[in-house]
């Protein structure tokens, strides 16, 4: 199990305690009293529509696979997991919609699979009562990464996307207004901004933000590889793009700085530790999530320390003041979200070397 913990800070600077579970909206209700102790006040959450809810013929959506959404455990386990937290706890849940991995393209609105996207999701937000158990909605999930049509991005459907998150923002305003619904409607999650400038889908994303009067704000995944990048994010959306509508942060990393390092040997943070010198990083990693999972977890001291001393040559210790600068950047009506300290920490998914997850604690 794993979960990724965050500091927040929305509209005033009071900073709140989070908890992001990506795919895996099934584990809160298993970490129900971790998530007590640990006071979170946010739990987030995404369903990816198209592999789970769709049905695929050629590249084109056919149809939708309702029993296969009013049946979902892990969306009935995401609400048990809301009511055993309370009023206290709030939760979002993030849309991943991946055109690319799906279908040929980005449908046009009018049609058959765009009308299947929308009947999957009003079924989905009625099932098991979800919508009236969200306080924030997200139409997307890093579609940079989901609608374009070549390697550099620059040839995305960005008008037919721009098209399609304005209808779906039209259409959760009727269902609102419909059903009671009171969750705000988000769109995003943008990420990597400062790399991709030629990106069609993030200037798409924005005028949506911008213009839409039933959209309340912007989702940004800060996966930052230099420091710098990670406030730069936030500059260009306000500068660049004007955005002044609220910023959500649901995902933060420092996965990509780290990762060309965790071959390297520990060296004498090892031996001072008990370890052998020779030990890589991911080596080191692999086995105290081991001890983690059987429930004697390294100290945090410990943890600390290795990124303290042990491996500074990657410029993590600098990596993390400069994000926990960005929390208190003045931007009006953010809400960051950051990792936390916490004695058990986790890990996901470390193979072959290869971090893609990494929970660590500030320093």
């Amino acid at each position: 199990m794993f979960v990724l913990l965050f500091l927040c800070s929305m509209g005033t600077k009071a900073q709140d305690l989070g908890a992001n579970y990506n795919e895996n909206i099934d584990y809160p209700i298993t970490e129900i009293e971790m998530l007590k102790q640990s006071k979170v006040s946010w739990v987030r959450g995404f369903v990816n529509i198209p592999n789970l809810f769709l049905q695929n013929e050629n590249g084109k959506i056919v149809g939708v696979k309702e029993n296969a959404i009013r049946t979902h455990i892990p969306t009935l386990k995401f609400i048990q997991a809301k009511k055993a937290l309370g009023d206290r706890v709030k939760f979002i849940l993030s849309l991943k919609i991946p055109f690319e991995l799906y279908t040929d393209t980005v449908p046009k609105v009018g049609t058959k699979e765009m009308e299947y996207i929308f009947q999957a999701t009003e079924i989905l937000l009625k099932t098991y009562d979800m919508a009236k158990n969200i306080e924030i909605l997200v139409m997307g999930n890093e579609p940079e990464w989901e609608n374009a049509l070549d390697t550099d991005l620059c040839h995305a459907d960005g008008e037919d996307y721009r098209a399609f998150l304005n209808e779906f923002a039209n259409r959760l305003t009727a269902w609102k207004q419909a059903n009671g619904w009171t969750f705000d409607i988000y769109a995003g999650a943008l990420t990597r901004l400062s790399e991709l400038p030629k990106s069609e889908t993030v200037p798409a994303v924005v005028s949506v933000v911008n213009n839409n009067p039933n959209v309340v704000g912007l989702d940004l995944h800060v996966h930052a590889l230099k420091i710098n990048q990670a406030e730069d994010d936030f500059r260009i959306i306000r500068d660049k793009y004007g955005v002044t509508k609220k910023l959500i942060c649901t995902e933060f990393s420092m996965v990509r700085a780290l990762n060309p390092h965790v071959a390297d040997a520990l060296g004498e943070w090892g031996t001072k530790h008990g370890y052998t010198a020779g030990m890589k990083i991911y080596e080191y990693l692999n086995l105290i999530a081991e001890k983690a999972n059987a429930g004697t977890p390294v100290s945090a001291t410990e943890f600390k320390s290795l990124f303290e001393s042990g491996i500074r040559r990657i410029g993590i210790k600098l990596f993390m003041r400069c994000s926990r600068n960005m929390i208190r950047m003045p931007l009006p009506d953010v809400l960051v979200w950051f990792p936390v300290e916490r004695e058990l920490f986790t890990m996901r998914r470390l193979k072959c070397g290869n971090l893609e997850e990494f929970i660590f604690p500030v320093i």
